[in-house]
Parts: structure tokens; sequence; C-alpha cells
């Protein structure tokens, strides 16, 4: 799409009304378009995406939940829970007593 020169863009989006609710993306795409890299350092950056995606979701998704063995804990009034990151957090935003 920044292939397509701001001027052209520009007139597109003042004759045509169904280019209203897109406007703000579209500039906001424009103003940032000096941020862009040519097209083969955008490609050698989307093959790193990549390597980065799968050592994100191996961690998320695999080793946090599958492999992992949490162990119980007694709280301040007593309840034995699981201590896994939901609960945690859970615990930390709904337990009043943070003592």
């Amino acid at each position: 799409m920044l292939e397509i020169p701001w001027a052209t863009m520009e007139k597109w989006m003042n004759s045509n009304k169904e280019f209203d609710s897109y406007r703000f993306g579209i500039e906001n795409l424009y103003r940032l378009q000096s941020h862009v890299l040519d097209a083969d350092k955008e490609k050698l950056l989307s093959y790193f995406s990549i390597f980065n995606f799968y050592a994100r979701m191996i961690y998320t998704q695999i080793l946090l939940t599958a492999d992992m063995n949490f162990p119980h804990c007694n709280t301040s009034t007593g309840e034995q829970i699981k201590a896994t990151n939901g609960n945690y957090s859970k615990f930390l935003s709904t337990n009043r007593n943070q003592g």
C-alpha cells in the first residue's frame, strides 16, 4: 500500500466517503512510512519474527501449561491453592489481605 504515492492516496480518500472509517489508520501508516525498511530488509526482519514467535510460543503454551508441575501453597487464610501463573495473578488482584 505504501507504494501508492501519498498525494494519490489523499486524493482517493478525499473523493470517496468509503475511506472515512479507514482514514486514521491510512494516515498513520503513511506517517510511519519513514520507518519502513526496503523489501529485502523487511523480509529478513520477518524471518526473525518467525523464530521469535516460536520461542515465545514454546514457553507460553507448552512449558508453562504442560511441562510445569506447579506446587500447592497455603494462603494466609489457610486455603490451599496451586501456584500457577493464573492463580497467582487472580490471588493478588482479589485478596484483600496482602500481608
